[in-house]
């Protein structure tokens, strides 16, 4: 044998060897991730709220600061052979019939830290641990009528979306002044009857790449035709002279201000769910436009996206049990508070399922499908972005159903940690 034939031999026979051991590695750590997330130590906490709140969601701001936890995956051991994940949290609002209830879902051993950071903010409040509400309602395909979705941002991360400092909140308002986005959404979720039930959930983790703040100032950079040498004074100067639109203007503050705060990475999800004798066509649409109010033309907004529905009969041939698989699927992906690609390691997905919806697809979108690019499931959002999307109504918020505790606490409990 000529040693370039022995080489190629060698390469042939070591490029399968390489192959059949990344791809047994690849299935065990996919493995020992699955068991992380099933066994991950949730504890739900309920945070009931006092008659009066009257701080702005620059509170919940600084709230969110306790939630900068990294952790996890802090050598490879930890990584690889433990398949540890980077911790996470999820912050939650739940309708039971029109009962409208504040969760956080967290690690059992942030539960101090998250507590004390939440009575330094609002002393009035009330954190109980209680049972975690999926527990109690389950999903029957012949009795219950299910529409669950995620959203997603629509352009790129770096641009904001329309923050409580936009709509004016950051000044502490009187009430009959206030405008919450957040009020819509609320008033949505209090109209619900029965056992209709609407669960929302804002899953973040920290975001330890800081990608897009480059990718902000590369942006801003490009609107205001910087080059490499530009200084302050030449900043100025396109400002002075009306060389940017105000349009311009706006967005590259809103850019800038940005990027001066932390962010998380973040995966958004709701599910509508009621018996089938309830169920209200109607508040599908209200359930898809809750997140419209966050949104701006000028800057970015939100979309639903994969809710469980299918647009042509060729979809879903087989008397509808794909459809039946994807309401499944949403609902435990929901009771799991699986993050983005964190399904991908505890879902059952078939290869033949995965093949078909591929199918669907190109059906769909004809040749555009080769075309289009893949979207992610989550996003970055900074703090100011997230206490816009989560905070603590005041009484701007009416609606009846909403229950307050009846009495404040002065100050918060005197052995938590600081």
């Amino acid at each position: 044998m000529s040693p370039l034939v022995y080489l190629l031999v060698t390469i042939f026979y070591g490029a399968i060897l390489w192959v059949l051991i990344s791809s047994t590695f690849h299935q065990w750590l996919k493995y020992k991730q699955a068991e992380f997330v099933k066994n991950f130590p949730w504890i739900t906490l309920e945070i009931k709220l006092p008659r009066e709140i009257t701080k702005s969601p620059a509170a919940m701001e600084a709230v969110l600061e306790a939630f900068q936890q990294g952790g996890g995956t802090f050598t490879w051991w930890d990584k690889y052979r433990k398949g540890n994940l980077l911790n996470w949290f999820s912050l939650e609002i739940a309708s039971f019939g029109g009962d409208i209830h504040f969760y956080i879902r967290t690690h059992k051993k942030f539960k101090n830290i998250i507590e004390s950071y939440i009575y330094s903010q609002y002393p009035g409040v009330e954190i109980l641990e209680v049972q975690d509400y999926t527990e109690t309602r389950r999903y029957d395909p012949k009795l219950d009528t299910i529409f669950g979705t995620h959203f997603v941002l629509g352009q790129e991360d770096y641009l904001p979306i329309r923050t409580y400092i936009d709509y004016g909140l950051d000044k502490d308002p009187k009430e009959e002044f206030k405008t919450d986005p957040m009020t819509p959404m609320l008033e949505f979720m209090g109209s619900l009857k029965g056992n209709q039930q609407v669960w929302y959930q804002v899953l973040i983790r920290s975001d330890k790449q800081i990608k897009w703040k480059d990718q902000a100032k590369d942006k801003v950079a490009e609107m205001m035709m910087r080059t490499p040498k530009a200084g302050k004074e030449e900043d100025a100067k396109l400002f002075t002279e009306n060389k940017l639109t105000q349009g311009e203007k706006d967005t590259i503050r809103a850019i800038e201000r940005s990027t001066t705060k932390n962010g998380f990475e973040v995966f958004i999800q709701a599910i509508y769910i009621t018996p089938n004798e309830e169920s209200d066509s109607t508040k599908i649409a209200s359930f898809m436009g809750m997140l419209k109010p966050f949104g701006s033309p000028a800057f970015n907004s939100f979309s639903p996206q994969d809710d469980t529905s299918f647009l042509y009969p060729w979809q879903d041939k087989k008397d509808g049990r794909k459809l039946v698989y994807l309401k499944q699927k949403a609902f435990k992906r929901f009771v799991l508070r699986s993050f983005g690609e964190y399904w991908d390691v505890v879902d059952s997905f078939s290869i033949s399922y995965e093949i078909n919806s591929r199918i669907d697809k190109f059906l769909k979108h004809g040749y555009k499908y080769f075309k289009a690019k893949s979207s992610k499931s989550s996003f970055i959002l900074n703090t100011e972005e997230l206490a816009t999307l989560y905070h603590f109504p005041g009484k701007v918020f009416g609606t009846p159903t909403f229950k307050r505790i009846q009495s404040t606490k002065s100050e918060a409990p005197s052995n938590l940690p600081i």
